[in-house]
């Protein structure tokens, strides 16, 4: 038997093997048809004896060499399968399939597709994943390794011996892949990649489903399709969702942050209860969590995107996460990092030896400045690579929006580099252009696949037309966080309050684009990480009150400004100190009564933005916004409307950025009508003075800001305020009709009346009224004597009184560092600063000394 298979031996390929230089061991080992029968060979290093089990039946199998080569003849006229082998090494029996008994390469239409860029399910194909062949259960490996000379799966299962499961090209594709019988959920392994100058490198699955606990670097076998969803419901009323007329309002948040149970640890399961609790009290519609891919060192450039990171728990209690939300109705987005990834060598950077999955000219593939790695989108199998991730988010997690962190990093082949460290495009210029057609195709893709998700770029570039439907220029995001708005918003409420004329346009900046995209505004993460101060830090006031004026001014300012709302974590509630990635949010802030009124303010907010349609369903649309006013730069006042489809969903929204009250503010309305204050930042339940509008407002007929309706409001300092229009009731309209008919009755009843009574009363009465217009007219006479003289008198005091007046309140103007509007009068503040402005005074007391002149020469 020994010489029969000794003759037929393949002695070069047999080395091959047995040196691990070779990517088709299933050419050679398991069962195949010869004409002497059925040919069985394997290599077990270092076993003292093997044989075969199969059919009842146990045949001992030769060794044709020392390094552990066996090989058997069966007498059978077709391929057996189902056998065992029966191993004993260091005195140890053990049975095991072999691996290369069952088919490999049957999927090769899908894994075409994985080559071709549209592999959009890639990770039901790739990486480590349950089955069964020929009635036995296992686990499938592929990898993407083109560059490879052998690629092995390693683990606790074979002692991480390489020579055992090597593994088979498949065909061109460039992958990799084996069966391992038997293989349990839980357990560890690598590949084991020997690269071009044979040396062995150790990595973990790129498409990884769970990572070793504890730091390790070790892929967890994974099955993730067995729970047990409950959000039906949600998912189909997802698919109808409209976002442009819809109210958007996300609470971004930090898993490892929000809270932490009393041995500081973190499960997503947990958690879900209280965050839920907390953004349904606030009235958020929807939770962003920042990255969530499993890292080394740093979550914006993670190792591996298929594999939440094991610090909050496994998989199932991220699904029980977005699960519990959905039961609650909040929608859950998750923000993806697939801009760069991390340089470790443990990760997927040079993952087959060579630039993979990075772009392999440095100028292109690598960040200095970050020290990190940038994906080759122009690689159509890293392009399967990225969109699978976003399609697992969506399938396998049921998240509804994806938000793509640092778009710009993709968009521009200069972004964070140095001169030199970077290399223009084919025609001279520093736009990415496969990284432009990556997010295209991207957006694409998951619109034409998945209604009603969202996806968001976060950009800071300003790169044209980021959202609307794909086109040769438009990139197909559905919103964009509009970074410019916030830039100029936080320079110019940093600015001390009495200072802030000059920098009034900045205001007014953001809607000369705001229809060039659709945006989120509101105060993300990216303003608070790498050691950023809170939005209160960033607040001015020489009192702490004023600090949270301007704090409660900065919050209702990104609710009446067109577009969908975001806010960071504890921005909500005035939060003092910075985010750090390993503290934890402080609630216990919320005992004390100035960050418990933020807090509620939000709530108010949130409920306002949701229920008032002016508030959301026109955020795309220029005929959803007017201004009333954006030239009081002295006052800094800025008044506008928020508008809905509907012709009278008006909201008039009146903002005082200045350190001063306004009382009886004229403002111009657009129609005729009455006006309710629904919303004051000064409200005594956010921890205001209650100088607010408390009586419903009816326009009158008095021409201001060019038009002829106007209001007078109390306009509090550092506040906003919120008037809703309603029409004018008709009962209570100025009708003439109905009037001279009231009119014309009352007449004819009194001529009746008349009529009825004797002639001798009306006698009596002729000569009474005779004899009293007498008498009158005496009176008259005498006294009119007595006023002509008195009058010349009166008249010059008050000239010299009026003139002093006009001198005294000269000096005041001159003097007062504070100017108020003509048409206003300030009430008096709290405010040291502020002096009482004297050109509204002025106005007052020219206008009642007039008056009183004027009396008095009659």
């Amino acid at each position: 038997m020994y010489n029969d298979l000794y003759k037929i031996m393949n002695w070069p390929l047999i080395e091959g093997i047995e040196y691990t230089d070779i990517d088709n061991p299933h050419t050679l080992l398991g069962p195949h048809m010869t004409d002497k029968g059925l040919l069985i060979q394997t290599f077990i290093p270092e076993a003292d004896d093997v044989k075969v089990k199969y059919s009842n039946k146990v045949i001992d199998m030769c060794k044709m060499d020392d390094a552990g080569f066996y090989a058997i003849f069966i007498d059978s006229k077709k391929v057996i399968d189902n056998y065992k082998f029966v191993i004993t090494k260091d005195g140890n029996t053990y049975e095991t399939y072999d691996s290369y008994a069952f088919e490999i390469g049957t999927d090769l239409k899908e894994l075409k597709k994985f080559n071709a860029g549209i592999h959009y399910d890639a990770y039901d194909y790739m990486g480590s994943k349950k089955c069964i062949i020929n009635k036995t259960e296992g686990i499938r490996f592929r990898v993407w390794a083109p560059e490879a000379i052998r690629v092995s799966v390693v683990g606790e299962f074979n002692n991480w011996d390489g020579r055992i499961h090597q593994m088979s090209r498949i065909k061109d594709t460039g992958i990799f892949e084996i069966f391992i019988p038997e293989l349990k959920e839980g357990q560890l392994y690598k590949y084991e990649i020997k690269k071009k100058g044979n040396e062995n490198i150790l990595k973990a699955d790129p498409f990884t489903y769970e990572m070793e606990e504890n730091g390790g670097s070790a892929s967890v076998i994974k099955d993730i399709n067995g729970f047990k969803w409950t959000d039906d419901i949600w998912l189909k009323s997802r698919d109808k969702f409209e976002l442009t007329n819809s109210p958007l309002s996300i609470y971004q948040m930090s898993v490892g942050n929000f809270s932490k149970d009393i041995d500081g640890n973190v499960n997503y399961k947990e958690l879900a209860k209280d965050v839920a609790d907390y953004v349904l009290r606030l009235g958020y519609t929807h939770v962003e969590l920042m990255p969530l891919a499993e890292y080394y060192n740093d979550a914006f450039k993670p190792d591996f995107i298929y594999a939440p990171t094991n610090r909050y728990g496994k998989c199932e209690d991220l699904m029980a996460f977005v699960d519990y939300l959905h039961s609650k109705n909040i929608g859950v987005i998750i923000d993806l990092a697939i801009n760069q990834f991390s340089s470790e060598e443990q990760g997927i950077a040079a993952f087959d030896g060579t630039s993979l999955f990075e772009h392999a000219n440095p100028k292109r593939g690598y960040n200095y400045k970050n020290k990190a790695n940038l994906y080759n989108y122009g690689r159509p199998e890293v392009t399967s690579y990225l969109i699978a991730n976003a399609f697992m988010q969506i399938n396998k997690y049921h998240f509804d929006g994806i938000k793509l962190v640092n778009v710009a990093s993709i968009l521009y082949l200069d972004y964070d580099k140095q001169p030199g460290e970077w290399e223009p495009n084919i025609y001279g210029g520093v736009e990415n252009l496969e990284g432009i057609e990556f997010i295209k195709h991207f957006n694409s893709i998951i619109h034409k696949l998945h209604k009603g998700i969202i996806t968001i770029a976060d950009d800071t570039s300003g790169y044209p037309e980021l959202t609307g439907e794909v086109s040769e220029t438009c990139l197909g995001f559905d919103l964009k966080l509009n970074t410019e708005w916030r830039k100029d918003f936080l320079n110019y409420i940093s600015i001390p309050a009495y200072m802030r004329e000059k920098s009034y346009n900045d205001l007014s900046l953001s809607m000369v684009y705001q229809y060039s995209d659709n945006y989120i505004v509101g105060y993300p993460e990216a303003e608070f990480i790498n050691g950023n101060p809170s939005l209160l830090g960033r607040m001015t006031g020489d009192t702490e009150e004023r600090k949270f004026d301007n704090m409660k001014l900065t919050l209702a300012y990104e609710y009446v400004h067109p577009g969908k709302k975001v806010l960071f974590m504890g921005q909500d509630m005035a939060q003092y100190a910075e985010w750090l990635p390993g503290s934890t949010l402080d609630m216990s802030i919320l005992k004390v009564d100035k960050h418990k009124n933020i807090n509620a303010m939000v709530k108010d907010l949130n409920e306002l933005y949701k229920s008032e349609k002016a508030l959301f369903e026109y955020d795309n649309n220029p005929d959803g916004f007017e201004w009333i006013n954006n030239i009081s730069a002295r006052e800094s006042i800025l008044t506008f409307l928020r508008k809905g489809a509907d012709e009278n969903d008006i909201l008039l929204v009146a903002c005082n950025f200045d350190a001063v009250d306004r009382e009886e503010y004229k403002i111009g309305v657009p129609k005729k009508g009455k006006y309710k204050e629904i919303f004051n930042s000064n409200n005594k339940n956010y921890g205001g003075n209650g100088f607010v509008n408390s009586r419903l407002k009816q326009s009158k007929t008095d021409e201001c800001d060019g038009r002829e309706e106007s209001i007078r409001v109390n306009l509090p300092a550092l506040s906003i305020s919120i008037f809703k229009f309603s029409k004018v009731d008709e009962k209570l309209t100025d009708n003439k009709a109905a009037k001279a008919n009231v009119s014309a009755k009352k007449t004819a009843a009194a001529k009746k009346t008349a009529a009825a009574k004797k002639p001798t009363a009306k006698k009596a009465t002729e000569t009474k009224k005779a004899t009293e217009t007498k008498k009158a007219t005496e009176t008259k006479k005498a006294t009119t004597v007595k006023k002509v003289a008195e009058s010349k008198k009166t008249t010059k005091t008050e000239d010299a009184t009026f003139s002093k007046t006009l001198k005294a309140e000269a000096k005041t103007v001159a003097e007062s560092e504070v100017k108020a509007p003509a048409k206003s009068t300030a009430k008096t503040t709290s405010n040291p600063e502020v002096k009482a402005p004297a050109k509204s005074t002025a106005k007052a007391t020219t206008k009642t000394t007039a008056k009183t002149s004027k009396t008095t020469s009659k």
